[in-house]
């Protein structure tokens, strides 16, 4: 699932003294992999109750998105598999996003609403 695993932690907007403490908790890593991730979901206008999947993992400077749209039964996936620079995770997301779409998940997911 979509960031599954990750640990988010929220505070007030602007809330400095808060921010800079959380900061240490950060881990990049995830933080990179979990926005493409997201990305994904998010240009799919998918949640938690669709059939969406997304791992993205970093390798040095470049991100590893895969991603993938699948009736309940499994009869259809479409499949996208896509490597990006670490600098835009959210725009790699879209990539992913946009080439299931011309797989036809969009027809999947409207299925399913």
């Amino acid at each position: 699932a979509i960031g599954q695993g990750a640990i988010g932690i929220e505070c007030r907007l602007g809330d400095t003294e808060i921010e800079s403490l959380l900061q240490s908790l950060n881990h990049n890593d995830t933080q990179l992999c979990v926005a493409a991730e997201r990305a994904v979901s998010q240009a799919l206008h998918g949640g938690c109750q669709l059939p969406i999947a997304g791992l993205a993992v970093r390798k040095g400077e470049k991100l590893f998105l895969q991603a993938l749209v699948g009736t309940p039964n499994g009869d259809q996936i479409c499949r996208s598999n896509k490597t990006g620079n670490i600098e835009n995770p959210v725009e790699l997301g879209k990539q992913v996003a946009d080439d299931l779409r011309l797989q036809g998940a969009d027809k999947i997911l409207a299925e399913l609403l």
